[in-house]
């Protein structure tokens, strides 16, 4: 069953240098109890579609199109009914968790601020939920930590204390900014299993937005692929990993460190830079990147087509000159 389901979605930014389209007309859904993976490179507009489904752009985006939450259309709601839906039904992971805490009040004091304004709760109440979030997330001491501030936790704990608080109210979407970036591979590895872990007991519907594709690959039960505020690929996650399709999503697998990769041997970037906002290419907005680029695809952007059940791409080499599946 459907949680999500988001439509046409376009963020557009006005600058003084021009229009950037950071998100172009993407549609796709999230099921209940699924995570979704959002990958792309840096500047593909996978953070901005968060941003866009929780509202909080600034005054300079123009978003359109329709994000429907249980079937009601978020974009259309006031203000006010959108703060309670903050938090309550969707709430964010952010990708860097100290900056997202109050350094002047305690651990503790914030969970409760937040369940005193979405919650009818006693005190007591209120507490034992904060406590039992922060064993969930396995936390220790964790009525000792309650009384800290966010300075005195490592990287790895307060993420882990960010977790929690993005759960406390018992949201039906989880939005995960970058949950891993800038933290150990060693403690990566523990917030990945962990969030595996919470997923499967809470069942929450998540959003993971990543750079990372071994993340994903970890984590997602589908993929999402963008590029330049587009959506080049979306499967099942063993789909992707197994065979994918567009070669912008084979040269972010084929960029992932593997442990059985021969000493010596060099990784796969992709070649060349995420053309800049103000300059994009006519067509395909891989094209210059493209290792299989055909002279077709420089001046004709393909469409985002169903070339199997489940499974959308949008590369020409997938789809015929009508729009339709290339068999």
């Amino acid at each position: 069953m459907k949680l999500l389901e988001v439509k046409n979605l376009k963020t557009h930014f006005k600058t003084l240098d021009g229009l950037v389209k950071a998100v172009d007309g993407i549609t796709f859904d999230v099921e209940k109890g699924k995570i979704l993976g959002i990958v792309g490179e840096t500047g593909c507009g996978k953070s901005v579609t968060g941003l866009s489904i929780m509202r909080l752009l600034p005054s300079t985006a123009h978003v359109s199109g329709e994000i429907l939450l249980n079937g009601e259309d978020l974009l259309k709601l006031p203000i006010k009914k959108m703060e309670k839906i903050r938090q309550k039904k969707i709430s964010l992971i952010f990708q860097e968790p100290m900056v997202a805490f109050d350094p002047l009040y305690t651990i503790g004091q914030q969970f409760l601020e937040v369940l005193n304004q979405h919650e009818n709760l006693s005190e007591d109440e209120a507490y034992e939920r904060s406590i039992k979030m922060l064993e969930l997330v396995e936390i220790p001491d964790p009525k000792k930590r309650f009384n800290e501030y966010p300075h005195e936790f490592s990287g790895g704990m307060i993420q882990r204390v960010m977790i929690a608080l993005a759960l406390l109210d018992d949201p039906q979407l989880v939005i995960a900014d970058e949950p891993t970036t800038g933290l150990d591979v060693s403690i990566q590895a523990q917030i990945i299993n962990l969030m595996a872990d919470v997923q499967k007991k809470m069942r929450t519907s998540t959003i993971l937005i990543t750079h990372d594709m071994g993340v994903v690959a970890e984590l997602a039960d589908e993929v999402m692929v963008m590029y330049t505020g587009k959506i080049v690929e979306r499967a099942p996650v063993k789909d992707i990993v197994e065979s994918p399709l567009h070669p912008y999503t084979k040269g972010l697998i084929e960029a992932i460190p593997k442990l059985n990769t021969p000493k010596g041997e060099k990784l796969k970037p992709i070649p060349g830079m995420v053309p800049s906002p103000f300059d994009l290419p006519k067509g395909c907005k891989f094209y210059p990147r493209c290792p299989v680029r055909m002279d077709y695809c420089k001046d004709h952007e393909p469409p985002y087509v169903e070339v199997e059940p489940n499974r959308f791409i949008s590369c020409w080499r997938f789809t015929d000159k009508e729009g339709g599946h290339s068999s």
